[in-house]
This record gives structure tokens, sequence and C-alpha cells, in this order.
């Protein structure tokens, strides 16, 4: 099960305004700038940056603004982008079963839950147990460690943070 289609590399360029304390080595302040946009929703990208590689400085003459001491200059770079989209079908490892929902990670990394109205009329909740079985294949069970198949209904942000709504 992968949830490679919900990876994406992309080729960005920014606007960079670095503090004059970082004039002496501006790649180096680029690269600081690219880390702080690392694992928060990014509105712009349409998802939540992983990595950086590849990054340049574009222009070799800097601008500094008249009005605030920060030197602006344009750089570029490749970003791996978690961008999941409505209806997608993603995989996760639960992490936390409940009378009521399922907690997921995604990648190891992102959030996902799927309430109990999401979950299917033939699983039952087992709290003996800690898990959901199937009433009609008791094979069939989803309890922590599990991997299973999502369709994303949803994205929520708050603060940066980032977490998917889903059904079974």
């Amino acid at each position: 099960m992968s949830n490679a289609q919900a990876l994406q590399c992309v080729r960005v360029r920014l606007t960079i305004n670095l503090h004059p304390s970082r004039g002496t080595d501006a790649l180096e302040g680029v690269r600081d700038q690219l880390s702080a946009l690392l694992l928060r929703w990014n509105e712009g990208l349409q998802g939540v940056p992983l990595t950086f590689s590849e990054e340049r400085i574009i222009n070799s003459m800097a601008a500094i603004h008249s009005y605030f001491p920060f030197i602006q200059l344009e750089a570029s770079a490749s970003m791996l982008v978690f961008r999941p989209r409505l209806d997608m079908q993603l995989c996760g490892t639960v992490i936390r079963v409940g009378a009521d929902y399922l907690g997921l990670h995604i990648l190891g990394i992102f959030n996902a839950a799927i309430g109990r109205e999401q979950i299917r009329d033939d699983l039952r909740y087992r709290p003996q147990e800690d898990k959901w079985q199937s009433r009609t294949e008791s094979i069939h069970s989803i309890s922590e460690g599990a991997q299973i198949l999502f369709t994303v209904t949803g994205m929520q942000t708050d603060g940066g943070i980032s977490s998917c709504s889903t059904c079974s």
C-alpha cells in the first residue's frame, strides 16, 4: 500500500528577506528560511513541505529595503510536498483505537481520524480486546499497528498543523 500519489516534487521560487547578519552566507540564510516552512501547511503550495533540495539564489544582486534593513533576494528550491486531495485513497497505520474512532498516522507524520459514523457497519468495537472486529468474518479486525486504506473526506489546518478527515 502506497501513499505516493499524495507526494509531489515541485520547484518553487521564493522571495526571501534575510537579516543583514546572514549577508556573509546568504545561501545558509535561504536554507534556514526553507527549513522554517517544513512540516507546516503552506497555502501557496497547497500542502505540507517535507524536504527541500537543490536550493539556489537566483539573483546575484540583492535589494535592501528602504523601510527596514533586510536583504531581499530571489531563491528557488525543489520541495517534496504532501498534498492529499479529497476522495484520494491513502494508507494509514492505526495508532489509537477507541469506541467511537480510529486514529491513524500517514507516512509516520500526519494524523488522520476515522469517526464511528465512517467505520463500516459490519465492524463493531470490542473494548476488552481494544479492536474493531468484523461481525461476519471474525478473522478481520482492526487494532493498533494495522495498516488500513481510507478515503480523504477533508483537511483541517490550525496554526499550520494539518490533519485529515477520513472515511474507511
